[in-house]
């Protein structure tokens, strides 16, 4: 596949881009090997993983363009799982739950108490 407005460099960049990655078996993954997408979406059709299977499925080709818009989606489905975690993308961390740690002292005082058999 040729990209001649991009360097050689440039499309060996976009390559490894995470809308690039897809989760596969190793089994089938040796089988594809570097091969043209064309025969990689049958070996993904046949993958256990749905994401890998819906990719093979949904797609007959795969160009750098395919790569930008799965860098989106992807991009946003981690910040989707970061967010139902707790953690927003404005950085606001109010929502998460941070157990505090005692000081050295309190510590201390939490084992005597412990040690008296009052906790």
């Amino acid at each position: 596949m040729k990209f001649p407005s991009l360097s050689n460099d440039e499309v060996k960049a976009k390559l490894e881009h995470l809308g690039n990655k897809v989760p596969f078996e190793k089994n089938l993954n040796i089988r594809a090997s570097n091969s043209y997408f064309s025969r990689k979406s049958k070996l993904y059709k046949q993958s256990g993983i749905a994401v890998t299977r819906r990719l093979g499925a949904e797609h007959s080709d795969w160009n750098l363009e395919d790569i930008d818009t799965r860098d989106v989606r992807v991009t946003d489905l981690i910040l989707s799982e970061f967010e139902a975690w707790g953690l927003n993308r404005n950085g606001d961390q109010s929502n998460i739950l941070v157990r505090p740690r005692p000081t050295a002292e309190q510590a201390e005082q939490i084992r005597q108490l412990k040690e008296l058999g009052l906790i």
